[in-house]
């Protein structure tokens, strides 16, 4: 009887094993997504060389600006009108682009 009675244990123990094993990394991980307003951000002022340029920011919000990058967010805008707006100021000012990274989500242009 205890034999049986320890084989039946040990086997309840291994089931439990291996059932309830494994990677549980994913199992917890929870992923916040929060879309932020252009409001909702800290506008800062424009520096040069980008006050001159006469870039298209309208209702956008210069989030950072220093003499190597200007960062303007936009709550309603088409990122390819954004895209051809802001390479028709710089061009026009007397800068070129030298590479376009611009996606559909995200315009930026060095």
């Amino acid at each position: 009887m205890k034999r049986i009675s320890l084989t039946a244990l040990t086997a309840i123990g291994i089931s439990i094993l291996a059932c309830a094993g494994g990677d549980d990394a994913g199992e917890y991980e929870y992923e916040y997504e929060y879309e932020y307003e252009a409001s909702d951000l800290t506008a800062v002022s424009l520096t040069s060389p980008w006050k001159s340029m006469g870039l298209p920011i309208g209702d956008g919000v210069v989030v950072a600006s220093d003499k190597t990058v200007v960062l303007v967010a936009y709550d309603d805008a088409t990122v390819s009108s954004l895209t051809s707006s802001y390479t028709r100021a710089i061009e026009k000012d007397g800068w070129s682009k030298a590479d376009d990274y611009s996606t559909s989500d995200f315009t930026a242009i060095v």
